[in-house]
């Protein structure tokens, strides 16, 4: 397989919040730049192997409904000998237990979640093999709360960690902290008012439930930034904020007509943002 791309060194599942211990129902869950690497400290690896695990979803948080988790394994050997890299994947396995839990919920060889599991016969002194995976097709995660996701292998272990929200929550969550809004389907939201598949369609299907946790985003002027080559040149042309995306969805929602919400600039969807504004105070009244 292909060396990772640096790129993707980038985009590690981060690992558990800034104490590593786990919140208290009555807490609200870290942001995802409040999720640090803290327990990467306590990795147990050996000096001249490295480890880097990634995430597809480039956020360390899953739906309890629809639990998407793609990730990557990437090993660097740093030696001056040849590692066999079956003996490195074939040995390794996946846990994962709710944190501070001392039961594992999940427990198995690292290949039985990997689609074909095909590796190379092993690995060259500087040469980085990966693997990647679906951990939802393999893990269960059945009540809200943070995980520990473990890698275990014959040169030691890395954990990082997952926090499993329902699906409501899931979707608030990304909305509020997401790093790049790529997967919310809502930047080509322009002239033509598309909305693609994403997370955008998975909040508006949710329907009135939204509601009033979308119109407290009506104010929160963040830039939704999207990445990408044309995904990103749409998403400067149009610059839109979280009170855009609410706006948006709220419309799509309520079976709104507001065509000032397509517009190019902050300055032009404000006034649609007001008519959006207004039917809600219609509806729930003014806050």
């Amino acid at each position: 397989m292909k060396a990772l791309p640096t790129i993707f060194l980038t985009l590690l599942l981060l690992t558990v919040g800034c104490n590593g211990e786990e919140p208290s129902p009555t807490e609200e869950f870290p942001t995802a730049a409040e999720i640090t690497a803290e327990l990467e400290a306590a990795n147990d690896f050996a000096p001249d192997h490295r480890i880097s695990p990634w995430n597809w979803t480039q956020s360390p948080v899953v739906s309890l409904e629809d639990p998407e988790l793609y990730l990557g394994f990437s090993f660097t050997n740093s030696t001056d000998e040849a590692i066999g890299a079956n003996e490195l994947w074939g040995s390794s396995r996946l846990t994962l237990r709710l944190a501070h839990a001392p039961d594992y919920l999940l427990n198995i060889p690292l290949m039985e979640m990997m689609d074909d599991g095909e590796i190379s016969d092993g690995l060259s002194p500087g040469e980085q093999e990966t693997m990647v995976g679906d951990v939802a097709l393999v893990a269960t995660f059945e009540e809200k709360g943070l995980y520990h996701l473990g890698w275990e292998t014959p040169f030691g272990q890395s954990i990082f960690g997952i926090i499993a929200l329902p699906e409501m929550e899931y979707l608030l969550y990304r909305l509020d902290s997401d790093p790049a809004y790529n997967s919310w389907g809502l930047y080509m939201y322009g002239e033509d008012g598309v909305v693609m598949n994403g997370l955008g369609r998975r909040t508006i299907d949710l329907g009135e439930a939204m509601l009033p946790d979308l119109i407290e985003r009506l104010d929160d002027e963040r830039e939704c930034f999207i990445e990408g080559s044309e995904e990103a040149t749409i998403g400067s042309m149009y610059a839109h904020r979280v009170c855009d995306y609410a706006a948006i969805m709220i419309a799509r929602i309520a079976r709104l007509e507001v065509p000032e919400l397509r517009g190019r600039s902050a300055v032009a969807r404000q006034p649609g943002i007001e008519v959006v504004r207004e039917w809600c105070d219609q509806l729930y009244g003014p806050e």
